[in-house]
């Protein structure tokens, strides 16, 4: 068991120890990092007696957390995501729980339309295909002109509505869908659909930003899948649950999708054996949509602003939860 801190950090991945490092120095709180970092909701209880702050990272934040750190005030999250987090125990226990909602909206936005340009341009083909010692423009298939095609945007919030605004001098259309964002909120142009459905119905390219949440665990599956147009392009750079990996790799066998791009697998890092980084139309990229140096400063420092404000008695911004 750890001396108790303050602030405890729960599992930073080692690319981030340096940053954070720099980001405490003299920040007038006890804290410390837990190293190798915590992967379970047990571990995360025996490293973080007495401490008042956590900043995780993917370790589980649970009911069972809460119920054994009493001297715990606030969970503050170092971007957007809060599946890893009990939201509805943490609001029983009267916690603050934080995020950071637009820390790293723009490298999202840009990295999930970079994989969109490069499916619609069949550069992964390309590039596969120059290796294997072809040259031969053809070797994608046949490719549209991206002014004639529909691009449609599952959840547009902070990300989904900057990529929505980013794909309107591109593509003949930008449509999008959001249970809870009202239309009046889309980017002026982007048509506004009133069912998932829809979206998958006209859109030619897809992009997916919702939370993962009850509602969006599987959402996109077989019968979703079924409701595109054959030779649909889909995009990930969500959260990996989101999509059914079974139903995607249908939806790739029987043309319903012509490639995919995924930033976000439901289980990271993936088997060696997952079908999915063998299909030769599947892109992948490691859960990296989020970084950019800028960005990894951004979302840590106001992470630790949060954390630092409740162990000061002041009020942190960006409250998912408050007591």
């Amino acid at each position: 068991m750890m001396k108790p801190v303050d602030l405890l950090f729960t599992d930073l991945p080692v690319s981030l120890l340096q940053t954070v490092q720099d980001l405490m120095n003299g920040v007038d709180v006890s804290w410390a990092i837990v190293e190798p970092g915590c992967s379970t909701a047990a571990e995360v209880i025996e490293a973080a007696s007495g401490v008042r702050a956590l900043i995780p990272f993917y370790a589980p934040v649970t009911r069972e957390v809460f119920e054994s750190i009493p001297s715990l005030e606030i969970i503050a999250l170092p971007y957007v995501g809060s599946d890893t987090v009990d939201l509805e125990a943490a609001d029983e226990r009267g916690l603050w729980v934080c995020n950071v909602p637009d820390g790293n909206r723009e490298e999202v936005a840009v990295h999930a339309l970079g994989m969109t340009l490069s499916l619609l341009r069949a550069l992964p083909r390309y590039d596969a295909s120059i290796r294997a010692g072809r040259w031969d423009d053809k070797a994608a298939g046949e490719l549209r002109r991206i002014s004639g095609l529909t691009f449609g945007v599952l959840g547009v919030g902070n990300i989904g509505s900057l990529i929505a605004s980013y794909g309107l001098p591109l593509f003949g259309r930008v449509v999008g869908y959001d249970l809870s964002v009202p239309a009046e909120q889309f980017p002026a142009g982007v048509i506004s659909l009133d069912s998932v459905q829809a979206l998958f119905e006209q859109a030619d390219v897809i992009s997916i930003h919702v939370p993962l949440t009850p509602q969006t665990d599987g959402l996109v599956d077989d019968g979703l899948l079924a409701q595109c147009r054959p030779g649909t392009y889909l995009v990930n750079a969500a959260r990996g649950p989101v999509v059914d990996s079974d139903a995607l790799l249908n939806a790739l066998g029987n043309g319903q999708l012509r490639a995919a791009a995924l930033d976000v697998l439901p289980v990271e890092p993936p088997a060696r054996s997952d079908p999915l980084l063998h299909h030769p139309d599947i892109l992948l990229s490691p859960h990296a949509a989020h970084y950019s140096e800028e960005s990894k400063q951004e979302t840590f420092s106001r992470a630790i602003a949060n954390a630092t404000a409740v162990i000061r008695g002041q009020t942190p911004v960006d409250a998912l939860v408050r007591p």
